[in-house]
Parts: structure tokens; C-alpha cells; sequence
């Protein structure tokens, strides 16, 4: 199955999610914030009001390197409230 295949945003979104988290098990947090970032792509405000994806957005936020917390992933946590704006 690919995730285009998926019935609506909402599910697609939360598939990217669900690679996202486990990208993020492995500590591997660019990966896991391009897959957040297509969940976002598909149903942003389905994923930026999500606590999941806040929680860990803001774990990644605090373990990733300065060079990805600044940007996308900064923006990022920005907009699902994982660090105040």
C-alpha cells in the first residue's frame, strides 16, 4: 500500500505521522521531520492540532541538532505550539 492510496488526508496524514514517530525512535530526526512535514502537507490543521505530533515535535526540538532546530523544524514546532511563539 502506498500512502497515496489511503482513503482521505486525515489517514494519510497520519501515516506520515506514525513514520514520523518511528524515524524519531531511531534518532534519526531529519528523516522523521520530512515525514511531519508531508502529514502536515496533507491535513494541516488535522496535524498541527494533534498532541502526538506536538509532544514530539517538542522532543525533537530539545534532542536535535542546532542546525534542524532552526529551521524547518523551529518553524515547525512554531506551528503545532511546541515552543511559544
Amino acid at each position: 500500500m502506498r500512502p497515496d492510496d489511503l482513503p482521505n488526508e486525515g489517514r494519510r496524514a497520519q501515516y506520515f505521522v506514525e513514520i514520523g514517530k518511528a524515524h524519531a525512535m531511531q534518532k534519526n530526526y531529519r528523516e522523521s521531520l520530512y515525514a511531519l512535514l508531508r502529514a502536515e502537507h496533507a491535513a494541516p490543521q488535522h496535524v498541527r492540532t494533534m498532541s502526538p505530533v506536538r509532544e514530539l515535535v517538542g522532543h525533537m526540538m530539545r534532542t536535535a541538532r542546532r542546525d534542524l532546530t532552526t529551521g524547518d523544524l523551529g518553524r515547525l514546532a512554531q506551528r503545532v505550539g511546541a515552543v511559544p511563539s
